[in-house]
């Protein structure tokens, strides 16, 4: 083998391999993730007080929960249909939008009687 075709091989080794390692951080990152950010409602709001009792319950699981205010279920909507939106979780009162509009969004049953229903979603593209 010539030097030339020896020093393209090894270029081209290290591209795939480059590209192969690229590839495995972006599918696997959201599996090492440590870190999910959730917009609630007013500091002192009862959408709070969820995010509240749920963040000891991740921590349990080496999960830290950062909370974020917001002025309430219309902006945690529109924080969380938003694609490039850093918000995964957040709370959203019944009603606030039509159904079509939340399409995405999922429901998590309560855990004891906190409440009836609590919807959370992952912004569109995610």
């Amino acid at each position: 083998m010539t030097p030339g075709r020896r020093r393209l091989l090894v270029a081209g080794v290290i591209l795939v391999t480059a590209a192969l390692g690229w590839g495995l951080s972006v599918i696997l990152e959201p599996a090492f993730r440590h870190t999910i950010v959730i917009t609630t409602g007013a500091d002192n709001g009862i959408y709070r007080g969820f995010a509240d009792r749920y963040a000891p319950i991740l921590k349990r699981d080496g999960i830290k929960l950062d909370i974020r205010s917001s002025s309430g279920s219309s902006e945690n909507y529109e924080r969380l249909k938003d694609p490039d939106s850093e918000y995964e979780v957040g709370f959203i009162q019944s009603g606030t939008t039509s159904p079509k509009e939340t399409d995405h969004l999922q429901t998590i049953p309560p855990r004891q009687n906190t409440c009836r229903s609590i919807r959370i979603g992952e912004p569109r593209g995610r």
